[in-house]
């Protein structure tokens, strides 16, 4: 006869099970504090810093289901919800993260309590494209979805010193005075260190809880360069093969070929400042215009005080951009090595950046410069494309 498991032992328990079965999920939990609280949580919830859950809505749980929200909780963390809202609709963000992470836990087999929002339409986008697409969808009104009924994101805090020595349960003491943004460096560290280790295991990573490993894009490519067609859109004509069109009236008509943009550059600001979710989108973006922008050729260049990284990529070509750089940031490079290098003027120049330096060309380039940016700031030439997204 098996013993009814409290709601102590199931979180003990499904600690020590994700250790065993998932390594990277077991990885991760290490790094937060499991509390039990009727006060901060119906169900469960987290802030980055804890795991907070009640103990009598987990003792209603299987222990599948246990490990299932606490993969839930690990995994805001993991894609970094508590720090992401930046001021958007609590309600709406929470709905939009767990659409985002709930069908990546199906299909690891694991279980989720009754209620967990599944949407297959937002399945393989961010939480922030999802908020997006749900503010459009619904408007000024209410959320037409049901709200999140447990596993909640909480917002991320900073313990005083005064705080820190508050005695948890079993006699724990809390000391954490990290401010909000190393809270939320060190989970980006923690993510890169577990997936190496799992990796050199053999084992599953949070690289295999996307199935393309990348997110859906935010930048609709084809719409930013058509609002610029006369200035880069370039049309050919070849006089073979002729136009078969007019082959039965013997006539010999050269053939237009379809309007293309011809060589586009990419930076992609690789500096320290830049992190891991941003140069994520930034792979996310450049294979969307791989797929679908008509172009000649493709140059990147990684960049952060000095290029490090050439690739010239053709129409079809397999793109594979594995980051170098991490160091400060500057702009002058990019506008140098083509001015110096390149050998006739780009089609247009698209920078990837968190707009983290202040060294810009003294004349703008006659060609054109879009800035893809992740931070609200500007340059003092050139269009700006936001891959952030307003709360």
């Amino acid at each position: 006869m098996h013993l009814k498991l409290s709601a102590p032992d199931k979180m003990l328990k499904s600690k020590t099970d994700l250790l065993r079965k998932f390594p990277f999920f077991g990885m991760l939990l290490i790094k937060l504090k499991i509390i039990s609280d009727e006060v901060i949580t119906q169900t469960m919830a987290t802030d980055g810093k804890a795991i907070y859950y009640n103990p009598t809505w987990v003792a209603l749980l299987t222990l599948g289901e246990t490990i299932g929200t606490v993969v839930h909780e690990i995994l805001h963390c993991a894609f970094l919800h508590p720090y992401r809202r930046c001021g958007r609709n609590r309600e709406l963000w929470n709905i939009a993260c767990d659409l985002a992470i709930n069908p990546l836990i199906l299909d690891w087999g694991l279980t989720l309590p009754e209620g967990a929002l599944i949407e297959d339409q937002y399945r393989g986008m961010t939480a922030e494209t999802i908020y997006s697409k749900l503010k459009k969808e619904q408007g000024d009104g209410p959320s037409q979805l049901p709200p999140v009924q447990w596993g909640e994101v909480l917002e991320p805090s900073e313990t005083s010193e005064e705080q820190a020595n508050k005695e948890l349960e079993g006699g724990a003491v809390f000391k954490d005075t990290r401010s909000v943004s190393e809270q939320e460096k060190d989970w980006e560290t923690a993510v890169t260190s577990a997936t190496e280790q799992c990796k050199g295991r053999g084992q599953g990573t949070m690289a295999d809880l996307f199935k393309s490993g990348l997110g859906a894009p935010l930048i609709d490519w084809t719409k930013q360069f058509h609002d610029l067609t006369g200035t880069i859109t370039k049309t050919d004509f070849a006089w073979y093969p002729p136009d078969p069109v007019y082959i039965h009236r013997k006539l010999v008509v050269p053939t237009l070929h379809e309007p293309s943009i011809g060589h586009l550059v990419f930076a992609m600001d690789t500096s320290a400042s830049v992190n891991q979710r941003c140069l994520k989108a930034f792979n996310t973006e450049i294979h969307d215009v791989l797929s679908n922008v008509t172009f000649l050729s493709l140059t990147v260049l990684q960049c952060d005080t000095k290029i490090h990284k050439i690739n010239v990529y053709e129409p079809d070509d397999e793109i594979d951009l594995k980051v170098v750089g991490r160091g400060g940031t500057n702009f002058a490079p990019i506008f140098e090595w083509i001015e110096n290098e390149f050998e006739e003027e780009p089609s247009a120049l698209i920078y990837f950046t968190d707009m983290g330096s202040s060294d810009y060309p003294d004349t703008p380039p006659d060609y054109p410069v879009f800035w893809a940016r992740t931070e609200n700031y500007d340059a003092p030439f050139g269009i700006h494309i936001d891959l952030y997204l307003e709360p």
